[in-house]
């Protein structure tokens, strides 16, 4: 008899409930069984529990291991989430992944047949592995003059520059790829992305089956634009895969496909790539496949192959006909009359 397994919910704000509708509807036609524990967080959990990452939602991550998410309103107030126990993080964003003891969050870019981004004649398959534990996303800020000026900190070790860089070349490995690029700018901050970059090189003498490889940001963004296709495994500091990655997503055909997930060493949770597009929200328009290929990352991870493999084959034939199309992608679908067509293609792969 196959395993249940138990998955933390977090429908999110905007448009998250109606892509994590979707995105279950399909998950469930996959054959693998999950159980889903519904949990708040965000909007949603500041106006339910009075917090915006509640106890429950925390409980309920340790307790599964593993959980799916809609995208999240940030406060653009700047007040920081400060969980139970007293850790402090920018936003829930960074607080979820906090709680999961993330430091690398995955984020695979490839081009679709259906929607070939700007890049017709290219084929895109590239993987953006961004640390998320340390960086100037820290949110370690202080206003030095009211509405005048203002500092942050740049937080850079060599423990968790190492393990970003062998998670990524573990991850080449694993997946049978050749390259492996850091993203820097060690040319002005050479002693925290320099220790970023000696740090990758270090690590990558353990490799040397994998090239290893490094770019400046902004080469790195020119050569995205100019040829994506050169691309294989990224790792990057915090910011510089936050923004790559999105770069890379638009790229390949629209944040609307880009899937991610946060790893720790113990618990993942994932995530479509975009945010929560309130200027849509409750229209019924909303792109969900950026969530279900993130929900086909999470069959992976518990194990469930050949799961994921028909829910990526499900979405491919889906963008291949072109029927049921959302907006972003050029078409005039639904978000239910994606996932509708969705759920029977995956049902078909069985």
């Amino acid at each position: 008899m196959r395993s249940t397994h138990r998955v933390t919910l977090i429908p999110g704000d905007g448009i998250g409930p109606e892509i994590v509708d979707a995105t279950v509807r399909v998950l469930e036609a996959s054959g693998a069984q999950l159980r889903f524990e519904e949990c708040q967080a965000g909007f949603g959990g500041q106006s339910r529990f009075g917090h915006p990452v509640p106890d429950e939602t925390v409980n309920s991550l340790h307790r599964n291991r593993i959980g799916i998410k809609g995208p999240l309103l940030v406060d653009r107030g700047g007040q920081p989430v400060v969980l139970n126990g007293g850790a402090r993080y920018a936003t829930a964003n960074a607080a979820l992944r906090g709680v999961c003891a993330a430091f690398a969050n995955v984020r695979p870019v490839r081009s679709f047949a259906g929607i070939r981004g700007r890049y017709a004649d290219l084929t895109i398959d590239l993987v953006i592995v961004r640390e998320v534990s340390e960086g100037i996303y820290v949110g370690r800020e202080i206003e030095i003059e009211p509405d005048h000026s203002a500092e942050a900190t740049l937080v850079t070790t060599r423990a968790a520059s190492e393990r970003i860089a062998r998670f990524a070349f573990e991850l080449a490995r694993r997946d049978s790829r050749k390259r492996v690029c850091a993203v820097h700018k060690a040319n002005v901050l050479g002693r925290t992305d320099g220790l970023f970059l000696r740090s990758f090189y270090d690590v990558a003498s353990e490799f040397p089956d994998i090239k290893a490889e490094d770019q400046m940001i902004d080469a790195a963004a020119a050569l995205m634009v100019l040829n994506p296709a050169r691309f294989d495994v990224i790792v990057a500091p915090n910011q510089y895969g936050d923004i790559l990655s999105d770069l890379a997503a638009a790229i390949a055909g629209g944040l609307g496909v880009g899937p991610g997930g946060n790893f720790g060493n113990e618990i993942s949770l994932f995530e479509a790539c975009h945010g929560a597009a309130p200027d849509i929200a409750g229209r019924g328009i909303a792109n969900p496949l950026a969530l279900v290929l993130s929900g086909a990352m999470m069959l992976d991870k518990l194990g469930e192959e050949v799961a994921a493999r028909r829910v990526r084959n499900g979405v491919e034939k889906f963008l291949r006909r072109g029927e049921g199309l959302t907006p972003d992608i050029g078409g005039n679908g639904t978000t239910r009359q994606a996932a509708d067509r969705i759920v029977a293609l995956t049902r078909d792969e069985e």
